[in-house]
């Protein structure tokens, strides 16, 4: 028992077990305790969003602010974003439905908002897992759309890229076309006419000067 509640993601299992209820399916023990393996891999897919979203540096954790605009939460208390954030921290160092040690956390800034004493006044257990899942599909909304602007910005990249690419193919061939177009002696270099065998050649047909002086 000590090793799970030393560890905030199977506290969150067993604590999400007990928010969903009884489920169906193979178990296996973890310092003595039952804990149902589809429950584990369904807590790890809800969950994930908020592992992308928080950062892993406790320093960096700290200045955490959810970056996406949330309705108002209806509690008897006043509740902000910042609430809000502090509250997505909680569940990320202390596991899903550990409200008791989120409450008593110092640093989050929550202990005089959570679990107030009078029953009647909100936000009790009940409110903040449904306050938790709705913020942590928020997280994946948003995830969600900076996956797709990514992946946008890749695929306009790889078509300016084969844009690029077949501008200079077509105007490499346009110049392949060009030369082969051009007559044999404007193909040929300049230097042609001096080497050798064509100096020889036009010395064969120059006269010579005793022809001249003739």
């Amino acid at each position: 028992h000590n090793e799970i509640s030393k560890n905030p993601f199977l506290v969150g299992c067993l604590n999400f077990w007990h928010h969903l209820g009884k489920v169906k399916g193979p178990t296996f023990r973890i310092s003595g305790v039952q804990v149902n393996a589809k429950l584990v891999i369904s807590h790890e897919e809800e969950l994930a969003p908020l592992h992308k979203a928080i950062p892993a540096d406790p320093e960096e954790r700290k200045k955490y602010v959810l970056p996406c605009h949330s309705k108002a939460a209806h509690f008897d208390i006043e509740w902000g974003k910042e609430d809000d954030s502090s509250l997505l921290i909680g569940i990320y160092e202390y596991g899903y439905g550990s409200w008791e040690m989120i409450k008593m956390d110092p640093d989050l800034n929550l202990t005089h908002k959570l679990l107030p004493d009078d029953p009647d006044k909100k936000p009790q257990a009940k409110q903040l897992q449904t306050r938790a899942d709705y913020l942590i599909k928020l997280l994946s909304k948003d995830l969600a759309r900076k996956e797709a602007q990514k992946q946008a910005v890749t695929v306009r990249l790889l078509h300016l890229r084969a844009a690029a690419q077949s501008t200079g193919s077509s105007a490499q061939q346009l110049t392949s076309h060009r030369k082969s177009s051009l007559p044999e002696s404007r193909k040929r270099p300049y230097s042609y006419y001096s080497n050798g065998k064509d100096h020889r050649d036009r010395d064969h047909y120059r006269p010579d000067s005793r022809d001249r002086d003739r």
